[in-house]
């Protein structure tokens, strides 16, 4: 087995996710603040657990020691017999990657390149969050934290040196291009949006069509008697306090049926975590005759599981956005960018490798320093045999020039981890490397 993949064996993940499963399945699974309130009680080989939560993907990314070879499900259920997780594994089946595998995975998660919408930024911050919470809940060891860390380093050079980082998009922005589409490629002429649910994604939901310059909102809950939710609240003051003109009123699902008013809104977003749907053809045709919603209206449904039953609806002739209208959105947009992914994978494997070289560096540091001085008076010995030989008759200027280009070069090898790693290889340490990192 190759060193570089030997290093990652001991990192598992598990994930569901929209790519590979019907995204109901999702609901069964805690968002990560139900996840991270249960302390859990780890077996002695699992050195570190993180759990990813975000509105199309449930990872979690398991740390072991000795060298496990994999990670059966039944084990899985096992660790997580006494968490709120359990009940989303014991119903449904992860995909399973192990090592470098799952190490790839996830520098490409953090980027967004696995994300609905390629290239979102919001996945940083989702990841950001949990793995903040699994610090502080002590299920991170010093191995998982550096990796982590140099996943975000990854994460931001490719957003500055690609495309992706220039052209960001999200989940949201997906449904604006589908609105348009709908409403044959015109402009949105948006004076005013309803939001079903006060959770994440209603959150984001409602700073996006806030930027958009929309000032007339109706959140509507399942009961206004309890608090909002600390991320809505704080957005909702914030908006608020800048903008004295800014109309938002929060209701529930009964007083909108029993509306009265002109409200005509053309767009309604739904993402409760509701059991069941909130909303079917009766419903809707109900919110259109008493004024809340315009005719035609267009109805966005990203809700786990689904907001909107569509029997004996035409979801096209109706203008019902779900979210498996927006996965086909999504390759078509995967696809205008698939430039922009080629470029980034370069930044990850790069990143990967150099996060195994700084890690090999940490355990073998008397066996690099060797190496390093041995590089250092090859350098020099190769110097003094040019000034001896074919750089003889240069000016004492030409070679003052050349000796500081020379050190600049020097000092560049010296500094990059793969010139290091092939000295290694050539000087025969491979085997001395391999005892190290068993």
């Amino acid at each position: 087995m190759p060193l570089m993949e030997r290093a990652f064996q001991e990192i598992h993940l598990f994930t569901w996710n929209y790519a590979d499963h019907d995204l109901a399945c999702l609901a069964d699974f805690p968002d990560s603040r139900s996840f991270y309130s249960v302390k859990m009680q780890r077996p002695d080989h699992i050195t570190s657990v993180l759990y990813l939560s975000t509105c199309n993907r449930i990872e979690v990314y398991i740390e072991t020691a000795h060298r496990k070879n994999s990670l059966e499900l039944d084990e899985l259920k096992e660790i997580f017999e006494n968490t709120p997780v359990y009940e989303g594994i014991s119903k449904h089946v992860p995909v399973y990657k192990r090592g470098l595998d799952s190490v790839r995975h996830l520098f490409q998660v953090a980027a967004g390149l696995k994300s609905m919408a390629l290239g979102e930024t919001q996945i940083t911050g989702q990841l950001k969050r949990d793995f903040t919470n699994a610090l502080e809940m002590g299920y991170v060891s010093s191995f998982m934290n550096s990796l982590i860390q140099k996943v975000f380093e990854s994460q931001k050079k490719i957003r500055t040196q690609t495309d992706i980082g220039r052209n960001p998009i999200s989940l949201v922005s997906l449904l604006e291009k589908e609105m348009i589409s709908i409403n044959h490629d015109q402009p949105l002429d948006i004076s005013g949006v309803a939001i079903g649910g006060t959770g994440d994604m209603s959150e984001k939901v409602l700073r996006y069509f806030l930027n958009k310059k929309v000032n007339r909102f109706v959140i509507i809950r399942n009961d206004t008697s309890k608090n909002l939710p600390e991320n809505f609240k704080a957005t909702l003051e914030t908006e608020k306090s800048n903008k004295p003109d800014l109309d938002i009123r929060i209701v529930s699902w009964e007083d909108i049926w029993k509306n009265k008013e002109p409200l005509n809104f053309k767009i309604l977003v739904t993402s409760t975590h509701a059991e069941h749907p909130v909303l079917n053809r009766e419903k809707i045709e109900l919110l259109t005759q008493n004024g809340f919603l315009m005719e035609n209206a267009m109805i966005a449904d990203l809700g786990i599981p689904p907001n909107v039953d569509t029997t004996g609806i035409d979801i096209e002739k109706n203008n019902i956005i779900n979210l498996d209208r927006l996965l086909k959105q999504s390759k078509i947009n995967k696809n205008l960018r698939g430039m922009h992914y080629r470029d980034a994978l370069p930044i990850i494997e790069k990143s990967i490798h150099v996060f195994w070289m700084d890690y090999i560096y940490t355990r073998n540091p008397e066996l690099i320093n060797t190496v390093l001085k041995r590089v250092e008076k090859e350098s020099r010995d190769e110097w003094s045999n040019l000034l001896s030989g074919p750089l003889k008759n240069m000016t004492e200027k030409q070679k003052r020039i050349l000796a500081d280009y020379m050190k600049k070069q020097e000092r560049k090898a010296l500094r990059t981890h793969k010139e290091l790693f092939v000295d290694m290889l050539t000087i025969g340490e491979e085997e001395k490397l391999s005892m190290h990192l068993n």
